[in-house]
């Protein structure tokens, strides 16, 4: 009797280890989404492009949230023309656009 419940034990214990080890594979596995890219422009039309492309190339999966603060017309065309292209790339309105960020 003594070692058929020696034999349970054992068995119980294997499942647990083999469940916990499946477990903490698991966990190590999961990776976190990168983190948004906050970016404030004004009147940037000369560098405005090759810079939000620069922070594509240089953060893929990254979301790059774009900020207007007072930008003439021009910028608002790149900047929209390349979100078209660009999903990660994200014009925030006015309203949005609370982020107090330093601006290009």
């Amino acid at each position: 009797m003594d070692a058929f419940i020696l034999c349970i034990l054992y068995i119980a214990l294997t499942i647990g280890i083999v469940l916990l080890v499946g477990k903490v594979c698991t966990i190590s596995t999961t990776r976190l989404s990168p983190p948004a890219i906050n970016v404030t422009i004004s009147n940037n039309e000369d560098d405005i492009e090759g810079i939000l492309r620069l922070l594509m190339l240089q953060n893929p999966g990254s979301d790059i949230l774009i900020h207007n603060r007072d930008t003439n017309e021009e910028t608002k065309k790149i900047v929209e023309l390349l979100a078209k292209d660009y999903p990660q790339l994200q014009v925030l309105k006015d309203e949005q656009s609370s982020f107090a960020a330093t601006a290009l």
